[in-house]
């Protein structure tokens, strides 16, 4: 089912002639043949600072984000945009922006305001991408200081 998903994606996507595959909120894996044939050509938004909480999807990671402050103090978090690879979330990174939970977050709005950051951040990757004629790997290595 999954490599045949992958095909047709890959078929429609070469139908319309597309250099760039964005992945925002899509919580299915793709095959390692696929990210072969679009290596270095799929990037994924993740919401938080990989490698931390690889794997989880938007509201899980803001839970054990508030969950981990509670616990350990540490109030760090935010989102990831990184190059898609067979093995899940553990792409290159190209960008993270970060934010600090407050102690009222819930993760709803947690959820909010790390979507703002990773629309941010997405737009940063393209534009840099766009003007370097889709070479994704030119945003590699691009972070925000720490907070």
């Amino acid at each position: 089912k999954g490599a045949a998903r992958d095909r047709e994606i890959t078929r429609q996507c070469e139908d319309a002639k597309v250099e760039t595959i964005v992945l925002i909120g899509y919580m299915r894996i793709l095959g390692a043949e696929f990210c072969e044939r679009w290596n270095n050509r799929i990037m994924n938004v993740h919401p938080s600072l990989l490698p931390e909480f690889a794997g989880t999807k938007d509201t899980d990671t803001h839970t054990l984000a508030i969950d981990r402050m509670h616990k350990t103090g540490n109030a760090k978090t935010g989102c990831t945009v990184h190059l898609v690879t067979p093995t899940v979330d553990a792409g290159p990174i190209l960008k993270q922006k970060t934010c600090l939970i407050s102690p009222d977050d819930t993760p709803g709005t947690l959820k909010k305001r790390i979507q703002q950051l990773e629309g941010e951040a997405l737009c940063e990757c393209l534009s840099r991408a766009y003007a370097s004629r889709g070479d994704l790997t030119c945003c590699q290595a691009s972070s925000e200081a720490p907070i």
